[in-house]
């Protein structure tokens, strides 16, 4: 078991690298507003914070054999536990700037909550982080989080809905005022844009965060040894899947284009050479075949 625990050490530092590329990238992005930046940049720390505390939790209970009867063991759980719970609440909060920038499209380029995102994750840090330390083996911000999340879920379709509503009624008023619709027709596009990169970011989410849920239900419930370290290699596999995939899929965030539209691309070049190739074949047997024609008409 101890071969395993340093494999997951080692996916979690990798992982954990390239999150901070992301974080980077992130940061000199300048494809999408200030607020979608903000909760990005946080979900992907938040995401760091959840690597240092699992990290910690695997050396302290392979070398160590600690429990949350260890001052140190409980402060990587709370880093582990405030991470997955604080990313959960951004999820939510990106979808809820989603609806806003969709109800305030006339003028939403010059709101900024940058400020807000920041006191509000420091906030919910700290409460969550204390809360823990206090009651580490309680299921209650657990819940908190899956119900947060089921709701962003759910909330996600009408979001996008609202937004195909808006996009009809700029196109309806473009006659009417042609300089309000262009400044609205910008905000939607910009809106379409995010929404459409938002999809498998939130598939990706919930699900991971879902199973890692079920996970620690049974954890809490079950005394089988075993049971409890097949979960524990389940939760791990999760959690550094899911670090990898958050930061690939917010990574595309950045770009002007989707990485699935490069990943497209290259299939369509590989089909249009394929093509040339194939065209190419076809003409020389032609050539071919006429010169055959001449010779024997000669």
């Amino acid at each position: 078991m101890l071969g395993l625990t340093y494999l997951f050490i080692v996916l979690f530092l990798i992982s954990s690298i390239f999150i901070l590329f992301a974080i980077y990238k992130v940061y000199k992005s300048n494809v999408f507003h200030i607020n979608v930046k903000s909760i990005i940049f946080f979900i992907l720390l938040l995401s760091i914070s959840t690597s240092i505390g699992v990290i910690g939790i695997l050396i302290l209970e392979g070398h160590y054999q600690m429990n949350f009867t260890f001052t140190i063991y409980k402060v990587f759980f709370c880093f582990y536990v405030c991470g997955n719970n604080v990313a959960t609440l951004n999820c939510a909060l990106l979808i809820f700037e989603r609806f806003l920038a969709v109800i305030l499209s006339k003028r939403y380029e010059s709101v900024s909550a940058q400020k807000f995102v920041v006191a509000f994750n420091i906030v919910a840090y700290l409460t969550i982080f204390i809360v823990i330390f206090d009651f580490p083996t309680s299921l209650v911000p657990l819940f908190t989080d899956q119900c947060i999340l089921i709701i962003a879920t759910i909330s996600f379709p009408i979001h996008y809905h609202l937004h195909r509503v808006a996009i009809d009624k700029a196109r309806n008023k473009f006659k009417e005022d042609a300089v309000f619709s262009l400044s609205q027709q910008y905000q939607n596009f910009e809106n379409s844009k995010i929404a459409k990169k938002m999809i498998p970011f939130i598939f990706c989410y919930a699900s991971c965060c879902f199973l890692n849920a079920m996970c620690a239900i049974i954890r809490h419930k079950t005394k089988d040894t075993t049971l409890l370290e097949v979960t524990k290699i389940i939760t791990n596999v999760i959690l550094v899947s899911r670090s990898i995939f958050t930061g690939i899929i917010l990574l595309n965030f950045t770009m002007k284009n989707s990485i699935f539209d490069y990943v497209h691309s290259l299939f369509q070049k590989n089909t249009i050479s394929q093509d040339i190739t194939k065209h190419n074949n076809y003409v020389k047997e032609v050539d071919a075949h006429f010169n055959q024609l001449k010779d024997a008409w000669i």
